[in-house]
């Protein structure tokens, strides 16, 4: 588990991730791939409201790594190793643990899944973005969204080996 600070600073993180995806995304298909509120917004512009997703999904986290038989555990520890993506450089002698390339997709499919439920548990329904009337246009099954709408979700994925790095924390298998 996190502390407060390390959830503080990995949902800073989590939408500076965020804020990149949807750049390219944007840069890629010649338009945004949805509507959204928080694109333009730094961490310190966003209401706390907006803040809470951010947050939700650096607390889950170690879910994520269950999904995979790993443990989060200091980098300290012994035995521990550092998350890696397939390909990434990695020194001489290093203790690493690669991210399985064919996971991606399933914990991307997860991530929005639980989204899902979070914003239907606060009111939020599907259908054309509103912010006011809290309807939000990627409440649907992950299968359904776009290309560019599933790397919103698969991108944190791939960013959890830099996420763990960010707060000193490796992994074990279990």
């Amino acid at each position: 588990m996190f502390d407060s600070e390390q959830i503080e600073v990995l949902a800073r993180s989590i939408h500076e991730q965020y804020l990149e995806t949807w750049s390219n995304a944007s840069v890629a298909l010649g338009e945004p791939p949805t509507e959204s509120d928080m694109a333009g917004l730094t961490w310190d512009e966003l209401s706390e409201e907006q803040k809470k997703g951010s947050r939700a999904q650096a607390t889950r986290i170690p879910e994520k790594l269950a999904a995979l038989y790993l443990l989060m555990v200091p980098l300290t520890w012994p035995g521990a190793h550092r998350l890696v993506l397939s390909g990434q450089p990695v020194s001489e002698g290093e203790s690493v643990i690669v991210l399985p390339e064919d996971r991606i997709l399933g914990l991307a499919r997860q991530e929005h899944n639980e989204w899902v439920l979070e914003k239907r548990r606060s009111g939020w329904t599907p259908g054309p973005f509103n912010r006011a009337n809290k309807v939000h246009n990627l409440l649907v099954d992950f299968d359904v969204l776009t290309p560019a709408q599933q790397l919103l979700d698969v991108d944190p994925v791939r960013n959890l080996p830099a996420l763990l790095r960010l707060v000193g924390m490796g992994v074990v298998a279990v």
